[in-house]
């Protein structure tokens, strides 16, 4: 019976470390590594990169003080994206196959806002998640700087510890301090009514060059109060033209264009239209701020990949 036992326990082990074998055969060759993000960057003359990135839309909670009423003033802003500005020293620069490109060169590459990809973590993209994209990326990794000198460990003692003294007697002294009346209760946060904004931009994802596109602005309320002093600030590419003339050129070499439009009442929403024109082929965007009573209420972002025309040109006829 013993015997008999133990033939099938081994049996019963050789057939799950078959099963074992055959499952680790047929697992697929996966990436490692967490993927990269896509972003837009850009890079200046000393090396300094400034990333452009899309987070997941949340509020962020923003309190000013009141000067009409001596209270405080609580909103949500909407955040869609971040912007990161990092030294040469922190951060590395690779090519789709893994070879290192140097800032000089980098500055040449990222002469314009250019789509890169972002290791976030500080590791080495796996080249198995490289193969979905394009050979002229450039990959970042961001390093992490470097932290405080850690102290020593703690030196331990081999001595027993000592018996905790005895306690004294307690003693009892009669109070003469009369208790204290309660304190009043703390006055509860005057809440104003607030406009808050909500801005989507409606346009297409590809364009050719000299053809016109329509740039929809859909502006939203969701606040309790009329937005006042309603503004919409436009940075786009420099390879895009609008009809009237920047207001001036920012750091990043975006064109800047500011816009007054009419109150926008609580729950109401209004379209508002840009049109601009690529003049040059790649990677263009338009970031939209709406600004209402003087502070920033909601960011946008909007990225038109433009190509050349694939019709050919006509030719021209003949005048009689």
């Amino acid at each position: 019976m013993t015997s008999t036992v133990t033939a099938r326990r081994l049996l019963v082990l050789a057939f799950l470390g078959a099963s074992s074998a055959s499952a680790q055969e047929r697992v697929p060759n996966l990436p490692t590594t967490m993927p990269p993000k896509q972003a837009l960057g850009v890079a200046d003359k000393h090396g300094k990169l400034t990333i452009t990135m899309a987070v997941s839309p949340h509020y962020q909670l923003r309190t000013v003080n009141d000067p009409k009423t001596g209270g405080f003033i609580m909103s949500y802003v909407m955040v869609t994206s971040v912007v990161l500005r990092l030294e040469p020293a922190l951060y590395e620069a690779y090519d789709t196959k893994g070879g290192t490109i140097a800032v000089k060169r980098l500055r040449k590459l990222l002469r314009d806002e250019t789509v890169v990809l972002v290791s976030e973590d500080g590791k080495p993209v796996d080249p198995l998640h490289l193969r979905v994209y394009k050979e002229d990326l450039i990959v970042l990794v961001l390093l992490t700087p470097p932290g405080p000198p850690s102290s020593p460990p703690p030196t331990i003692s081999t001595n027993p510890p000592l018996p905790p003294a005895p306690l004294p007697p307690p003693s009892f002294v009669p109070s003469t301090i009369s208790p204290k009346p309660p304190l009043p209760p703390a006055p509860l946060p005057v809440f104003v009514p607030q406009a808050q904004l909500k801005v989507e931009i409606i346009a297409p994802k590809a364009g050719v060059v000299d053809v016109p596109v329509s740039y929809v602005i859909r502006l939203t309320n969701q606040g309790t109060a009329t937005a006042d002093k309603l503004v919409l600030h436009a940075l786009f590419d420099q390879r895009l033209e609008h009809e009237r003339k920047p207001e001036k050129i920012n750091q990043l070499g975006r064109n800047e264009l500011r816009t007054t439009i009419a109150p926008l009442k609580a729950g109401e929403t209004r379209d508002e239209v840009l049109m601009l024109t690529p003049r040059r082929v790649g990677s263009l965007p338009l970031e939209i701020s709406a600004f209402a009573a003087d502070m920033v209420q909601y960011v946008s972002l909007h990225v038109l990949v433009v190509e050349l025309s694939k019709t050919p040109p006509r030719a021209a006829s003949k005048s009689k």
